[in-house]
């Protein structure tokens, strides 16, 4: 990755170069702008006097903006073209003459430390062309807001000329490091494209273990934890609350009880896992709770509300991924024709029977057999 510069021109440059292009388009315009401005001389009353006074500097305006404006247009696409006129790139010097192919970048530590390899066609005066290959360090610089990157303390490593002997070969070496510079600019996009790509992409390790399925034929819901129960202290209380969950429960350490809220019900079992049954009336420590935060809620149905035709629903408790199909009564199975698969219509997701086997979709997670 050569200074450009320096005497590197692209292979693609004609004998006229786009700046020259530029500035040529650019004096033509302006030439435009100067002839639209002009206007022809007559006699003018001193209202059309003041007419063409401020027409006149309306036009200055516009003729200095429209200058100022195309200046730095071409300042920066020179400066563009001159920073980065791609490859191959060539460097004439009074040993020969060199051309260089895009690098391929080895390493770039930190983004700082730099090594790369490339390929290039080295000419001696008066000699024939000889294809090589080298590699090259050094250290950079990055600049973000300009997109560039200063390459310093460059060092040519080793050189590779096939199918020459070694005295050729420590010529020809000599000769293309007088051609390297001990500084460079690059373009920040370039060398980010130039990177080995990754062979692998370390990846997370998923568990797609399939859930455990509670059936019920009666209302029922999931009580997930994550894991074992978490307890947190309920501050001046004997109350414990389960963090690892989006139910509200409670632990109360004075009779070793769990307590569930569920629609101003409220149920209480010694195990996770039950029986859990109906509770009327709660200890005192649940009078203790603060009625605010997100004890909020549950202080409103402290003591417990009376609810009129109360559903109490069965608990499975799961501190795994779990799922319930939950039935309106017994499965209620539509056979098809052959009589070798039916359809559950009474679960939220679909759920077939093949052979007395049930079968069941689930979202995200694929067929359940």
């Amino acid at each position: 990755m050569f200074n450009a510069p320096s005497g590197f021109v692209h292979q693609a440059n004609s004998k006229t170069t786009a700046s020259d292009a530029q500035e040529t388009n650019t004096h033509a315009y302006i030439g435009l702008l100067r002839a639209d401005v002009k206007e022809k001389k007559r006699p003018l009353s001193p209202n059309s006097i003041r007419l063409q006074t401020n027409k006149d500097r309306g036009c200055h305006a516009v003729y200095k903006i429209c200058v100022l404006v195309l200046t730095l247009m071409l300042t920066t696409s020179a400066r563009a073209w001159a920073q980065d006129p791609g490859w191959p790139r060539q460097l004439v010097k009074p040993g020969g003459k060199l051309i260089v192919y895009q690098p391929q970048v080895d390493e770039w530590t930190n983004f700082n430390d730099i090594t790369w390899r490339q390929a290039f066609q080295l000419t001696p005066t008066g000699g024939s062309e000889i294809v090589g290959a080298a590699s090259f360090e050094g250290t950079t610089e990055v600049n973000t807001q300009s997109h560039t990157v200063f390459m310093f303390n460059i060092r040519t490593l080793n050189t590779y000329f096939p199918e020459k002997d070694t005295a050729t070969s420590a010529q020809l070496d000599q000769l293309l490091r007088s051609f390297v510079p001990q500084t460079y600019n690059a373009s920040l996009d370039r060398l980010i494209a130039y990177l080995p790509k990754p062979q692998s992409v370390q990846t997370v390790t998923l568990r797609n273990d399939p859930p455990f399925i509670f059936v019920s034929y009666s209302p029922a819901i999931l009580l997930g934890v994550d894991g074992e129960p978490v307890l947190s202290e309920i501050p001046k209380t004997d109350l414990k609350f389960v963090v690892n969950t989006v139910w509200p429960l409670f632990f109360d350490k004075n009779n070793s009880q769990y307590y569930l809220l569920l629609n101003n019900i409220w149920l209480t079992a010694g195990d996770l896992h039950g029986p859990w049954s109906r509770v009327m009336k709660l200890s005192k420590a649940f009078e203790k709770v603060p009625d605010s935060g997100k004890f909020a809620d549950m202080k409103r149905a402290v003591p417990p509300p009376q609810v009129a035709n109360a559903i109490v629903p069965q608990v499975f408790s799961s501190q795994f991924p779990a799922e319930v199909i939950l039935f309106e009564g017994r499965a209620d199975v539509h056979r098809d024709s052959r009589d070798t698969t039916g359809l559950c219509q009474q679960h939220r997701f679909p759920c077939f029977c093949l052979r007395r086997h049930a079968n069941l979709l689930l979202p995200g997670r694929g067929p359940l057999v």
